[in-house]
């Protein structure tokens, strides 16, 4: 199930719940008295368009009386509407206007309830940073009240944005903190958010039994106090997904269901919940094999994605479409809704093109104007040059430094020329070698068999399998046309394109071999960089030359591991060895030497060297070891 639901999921309930209202401090008894009826009246309409024009109202009678408070709550329950409607920029806006006005009038904690708000958020919009930093600013600024309320809120906030790095260890810390908090000043509505949160934590450690029991501390502790209808969302999809993860599938239902109600009772503030649940509802009786039940949530998911307009969210539907008509051997369908999410992935990938085009376009426009603005101080700086050389002609002096500042200027421009020539040479060198790479990677003997492949499948009447390895041909070539533009990707993306292409390979091969993939559990796959392609060759080479003497029974292990802070990678086939193999083709030569160009490159050691060795049974050869080391950058 995707990731990303769950994460929107539960941000969502973040923000509509981080703030508790706070405007009791008023100190005129009329003006306070005014601000909660109206407070109250749009509450009770619970419609987010409505609460923005009585906020509205709050402010024009505030800045009439000069009510400071007021001002500050309307601004910050805006903020909070306009995020119901999914408006991120006005939210921002006026996240930003209360944080200045809350600072200039010294209301400490109507400047810490809006950094709460602001860290949820920037979590909610991916800007993890600016999360970090408010929710610090919250626990600077309740510190400095020292109300304990505000403290542990800040606690909480600290560990949700860490549960998104993610960081369990530090994110547990401070839920146990804010939690030890609540407990001790009796604040039961923020100790269930809580403990709800640190259940979270245990679900995604995978330790269910103590994520359920915080679970269910949260649903039942102090019955007396009813739970905040707005939050049992929240709650009960938290436990739908601990269920799920669980692989109890029927109480996961129940709870998403009982979810479902809910969201429907609240009405449209609860829209991208009630999109997200009617989503995992339908991929939820996908994987049970009610087919019928999956297609009418999915439908009901996709009419909400279509109002928020949210491109991720249209994706992953017709991702989830593509599958269900799969699987119902539908398959006009299935290809329709699978061309409908490679169009809305490519519109997304191109989004992020077109935003990184359009910084671009700036940076150039900015250094195009600096540019016009020194050549012309160069224009005229030569211009007063060249008048006080005629009006000096006679002074030696003035001829000869003439002379000695054209020879200077003449260097520079010849020394700046030559560089930027070296430099033009330097980046074709890397495109050319970057073009070898990808003739080398997608050379026409792979394709047309895998063509000639998906054709006898076709033939032989067995579209399940065909279908299965042209997806599986596609999505390893868009993974190499999109990496091959890349400088560096993450282990898990090259693991997950190895893993492609060796199931490929298996097929070409008609399964004469298995193969492992084995990643170093200290590793962080998604935090370590490397540059793409590396491996492809070595594996390659394994399997069409190690191999070529096994009609059966091959095994190809591929391994990363860490040695002495450097990522190592080892493939080894039980196949011949070195001495038995026979020369290799031009085009598998032209492979190697392109990935030894790039790792000189970047290692920037002339001597890189990559260690093979044969495996030995005693005296005989069992197989061949490749091993070298791999450039890394490692990003937290």
């Amino acid at each position: 199930m995707p990731l990303k639901f769950f994460r929107t999921f539960f941000l969502v309930a973040v923000l509509l719940f981080v703030c508790e209202p706070i405007f009791s401090q008023a100190s005129n008894p009329k003006d306070s008295s005014y601000v909660s009826e109206i407070l109250g009246r749009a509450n009770a309409q619970n419609d987010p368009e409505y609460f923005i024009k009585s906020m509205d109202s709050v402010i024009a009678y505030s800045q009439k009386r000069k009510y400071a408070k007021g001002i500050a709550i309307a601004y910050w329950r805006k903020a909070v509407s306009y995020m119901r409607l999914s408006d991120a920029e006005n939210a921002e806006l006026f996240i930003k206007k209360n944080i200045a006005f809350t600072k200039q009038n010294k209301l400490d904690k109507y400047l810490a309830e809006t950094f709460l708000f602001a860290s949820a958020f920037h979590n909610q919009t991916a800007d993890y940073v600016a999360a970090f930093s408010d929710a610090s600013n919250a626990l600077k600024t309740s510190l400095k009240m020292k109300d304990s309320l505000f403290i542990g809120r800040s606690y909480l906030q600290i560990g949700r944005c860490y549960s998104l790095k993610p960081d369990h260890a530090k994110s547990e810390e401070s839920f146990k903190t804010a939690i030890a908090i609540f407990r001790k000043i009796n604040n039961i509505p923020q100790l269930r958010d809580a403990l709800s949160e640190l259940a979270k934590i245990y679900v995604d450690k995978k330790e269910y039994p103590t994520a359920l029991k915080l679970f269910s501390e949260a649903e039942h502790t102090a019955p007396e106090i009813p739970i905040d209808i707005f939050r049992l969302p929240h709650l009960y999809g938290n436990i739908a997904r601990c269920y799920n993860e669980m692989g109890n599938n029927k109480m996961a239902l129940d709870y998403y269901l009982k979810t479902l109600e809910l969201t429907e009772q609240l009405g449209p503030g609860m829209m991208v919940i009630d999109l997200t649940t009617r989503t995992l509802v339908g991929e939820l009786y996908i994987e049970t094999g009610q087919y019928d039940l999956a297609e009418k949530y999915l439908k009901e998911a996709l009419e909400l994605a279509k109002v928020t307009n949210t491109l991720d969210d249209l994706r992953i539907l017709y991702m989830d479409f593509s599958a269900l008509y799969k699987l119902k051997k539908d398959y006009k369908k299935a290809y329709e809704y699978h061309e409908l999410y490679v169009t809305y992935s490519d519109s997304i990938m191109n989004r992020d093109k077109m935003e990184a085009l359009e910084d671009l376009s700036v940076q150039y426009q900015t250094n195009e104007v600096v540019s016009k603005n020194k050549l012309l101080q160069k224009q005229n700086a030569l211009q007063k040059a060249n008048a006080e050389k005629e009006q000096s002609r006679k002074n030696a002096w003035l001829i000869a430094l003439s002379g000695a500042l054209l020879l200077l200027v003449l260097g520079g421009w010849f020394y700046y020329r030559n560089n930027k020539q070296k430099q033009a040479i330097a980046a074709l060198e890397r495109n050319h070698i970057k073009q070898k790479l990808l003739i080398t990677q997608m050379n026409p003997h792979f394709i047309f068999n895998s063509i000639e492949n998906i054709q006898g499948l076709i033939y032989a009447n067995k579209p399940d399998s065909a279908v299965d390895y042209l997806s599986k041909f596609s999505t390893l070539t868009r993974q190499i046309l999109e990496h091959s533009n890349e400088n560096y990707i993450s282990l898990f993306d090259e693991v997950q394109m190895i893993k492609n292409y060796m199931a490929i390979q298996q097929l070409l091969y008609d399964n004469k071999f298995d193969y492992t993939i084995a990643v170093e559990e200290a590793i962080e796959q998604e935090s370590l960089f490397l540059p793409p392609m590396l491996t492809q060759p070595f594996i390659e080479n394994a399997i069409k030359h190690g191999l070529n003497n096994k009609a059966q029974g091959g095994m190809v292990n591929i391994r990363f591991y860490l040695e002495q802070n450097k990522l190592l990678f080892e493939v080894l086939d039980n196949g011949k060895g070195f001495d038995g193999q026979q020369k290799q083709t031009n085009h598998k030569s032209l492979a190697m030497t392109i990935t030894k160009e790039r790792l000189v490159n970047y290692t920037k050691n002339k001597d890189f060297v990559v260690q093979t060795d044969n495996v030995m049974d005693g005296t005989s050869v069992v197989g061949a070891k490749v091993r070298f080391e791999i450039p890394y950058i490692y990003e937290n």
